[in-house]
């Protein structure tokens, strides 16, 4: 916020569960129900929606991959699955292991990190890298 105004707002339908900001620029990405929207200034400083995704699994955890020069790219997590998201692009699967949801998400510019939790008893194998 610039004063007391927001500089740009926008709303989803149902509740939003994620949300990202780029770590540089203007953009931000938000989860609601099944839909990803990735929202951006353009060079005039007005703010479009840049990409809309629709996923069949409710968002927990969604990152903007920083540094990224050809659009916002996004990943996002849903239960067991982990997704790239690239604006004109279809959405492509990175990880899913049936059972074994996702509990954390993390990217930088080469790479996407994220735990998985498992249903072992010993203390030290519930959750994994």
């Amino acid at each position: 916020m610039i004063g007391r105004e927001p500089i740009h707002h926008y709303q989803h339908n149902q509740k939003i569960h994620a949300v990202a900001l780029a770590p540089e620029g203007a953009t931000v990405a938000t989860a609601s129900a099944f839909q990803v929207k990735v929202e951006s200034a353009n060079d005039k400083g007005f703010w479009e929606t840049v990409a809309d995704f629709e996923i069949q699994k409710l968002v927990n955890s969604l990152n903007l991959v920083p540094k990224v020069t050809c659009g916002p790219v996004a990943v996002a997590a849903a239960d067991e699955d982990v997704y790239l998201l690239k604006a004109g692009e279809p959405t492509k699967i990175l990880h899913s292991v049936y059972g074994l949801p996702v509990t954390c998400l993390d990217v930088s510019a080469n790479e996407a990190a994220f735990g998985v939790k498992g249903f072992s008893w010993q203390i030290n194998e519930t959750n994994k890298k």
